[in-house]
């Protein structure tokens, strides 16, 4: 009996093992939402590192976050970092135009790990008002166990994205 349930436990590591080799490592998700205000209003708060506490979803899932922001917090260039009990990271600007939106390389910290991802808020717009696409998209470049990873985490990058979406539509809105 306790031979046969070895064996069994084998094979089922044996097949995770083989599976999360071909799973893909790479990942991407992305969320919309219409907002009743204009782009300049938007990127005021998404186009200020100092305002993404006002919408962000990140300290109601930890609040251990502490954020720490370079010395330009707008603009090509504008930097943040944090660290929290859900992980380590930081982000740049690449891009940030109230006419378009940002675009921002992030690097999630994980010891001596280093993954990147390339992220966006664009605007378009809206019957009345702004459509804000918030998206992300990298690769965890990690044998067997990212494949596992994306496929586990993808569910949870979209409630995220959704969220913080929710909220940037509260705040934008609010005085209008």
């Amino acid at each position: 009996m306790l031979k046969k349930l070895f064996y069994a436990v084998l094979i089922l590591l044996a097949l995770l093992i083989l599976i999360g080799a071909f799973l893909p490592t790479r990942y991407a998700a992305s969320q919309s939402v219409d907002i009743r205000s204009d782009r300049a209003r938007v990127h005021e708060f998404v186009g200020e590192l100092r305002r993404w506490d006002e919408w962000g979803p990140w300290k109601d899932e930890d609040p251990s976050l502490v954020v720490t922001h370079g010395s330009l917090t707008t603009g090509v260039g504008a930097h943040q970092s944090w660290t929290g009990d859900s992980g380590n990271g930081e982000l740049t600007f690449t891009q940030c135009s109230p006419e378009q939106g940002i675009a921002y390389d992030m690097l999630f910290i994980d010891g001596e790990r280093k993954l990147p991802a390339r992220c966006w808020m664009s605007y378009a717009p809206a019957t009345d008002g702004t459509r804000v696409t918030w998206g992300l998209e990298g690769d965890f470049d990690m044998p067997i166990i990212g494949g596992w990873m994306v496929l586990l985490m993808g569910p949870a990058l979209d409630d995220m994205l959704e969220k913080g979406l929710v909220k940037l539509k509260t705040v934008a809105e609010a005085g209008r």
